[in-house]
């Protein structure tokens, strides 16, 4: 959702970069149409080259297990935190279930006492204040369930993780809802608004997805990111973006408007000259 400051300063820009297709009308509006392009949000490049192999291997996650990760997005969230600490027996009650849970720093002891993990259950539950190695955690991960901050979005899709997404409720003109809907809309993750999260069916949904989320039932989510003609990635020196474009010719420009390098998925189609 685009902010005053920004939709002022549009029609002085020369280029205008979004990171969401709901964001374009509204620049449109404010300026030049043809100066509006969809380059995504900025994702580390620590989180682009994630290692599957790497990430299990400090957690101790079995290759043949499946690993949930649980976070709020920097600043944790107390209501998920809540919830989900109180599916730990449910969720480990799935034998080869692993969880990792960051909560936030102002979240952590707190949801530690909730959790109240037996040596046992520490073996496959860990919970953590913060996540360091964000982009081996995701790349280790079978399933996200977080907050849609838009950080959080770019970088579940940057990684291809199906999710379930629950939105800050009192984020400006509930724009972490926006955010979700790009994944939600391109069937690549499921979306639960927070005043639901403690009712039987959100459990429900995400145990199910939990527990098939080595790609049996999700393969169909799994493939919308990885998919040329979905996703694109634009290197631009050393920052790198991903594109959530769909049927949309898409270019890199530097501020003087000069084109820059564009490097496609394998198959991926443009009308570029």
């Amino acid at each position: 959702v685009p902010g005053l400051a920004n939709k002022m300063m549009s029609s002085h820009a020369v280029r205008v970069c979004i990171s969401v297709p709901a964001a374009r009308s509204v620049f449109e509006r404010e300026g030049d149409p043809e100066h509006v392009l969809m380059t995504g949000n900025p994702v580390r490049r620590s989180v682009i080259e994630g290692d599957r192999s790497r990430g299990r291997k400090l957690l101790g996650v079995p290759e043949d297990a499946t690993l949930l990760l649980v976070f709020g997005g920097s600043l944790g969230a107390q209501h998920l935190n809540e919830r989900v600490a109180s599916l730990k027996d449910e969720l480990l009650s799935r034998e080869s279930l692993y969880v990792l849970h960051s909560t936030g720093a102002d979240g952590f002891e707190g949801t530690e006492r909730a959790l109240a993990l037996t040596p046992e259950e520490a073996k496959r539950y860990r919970v953590q204040p913060y996540i360091d190695n964000m982009g081996d955690m995701l790349a280790a991960a079978d399933l996200v369930l977080s907050r849609s901050g838009a950080s959080s979005v770019a970088e579940i899709a940057a990684l291809a993780v199906p999710s379930v997404l629950v939105p800050y409720p009192h984020a400006t003109a509930d724009h972490q809802t926006t955010n979700a809907r790009y994944l939600v809309d391109a069937g690549a993750g499921v979306l639960c608004a927070d005043a639901d999260i403690d009712g039987s069916a959100f459990a429900d949904e995400l145990l199910h997805m939990a527990v098939y989320a080595d790609g049996k039932l999700l393969g169909e989510i799994t493939d919308v990111l990885d998919y040329p003609g979905n996703s694109v990635y634009v290197v631009t020196g050393e920052r790198e973006y991903l594109i959530p474009a769909v049927k949309e010719f898409i270019l890199s420009t530097d501020l003087e408007g000069n084109r820059m390098e564009v490097k496609l998925l394998e198959g991926m189609e443009t009308d570029a000259d």
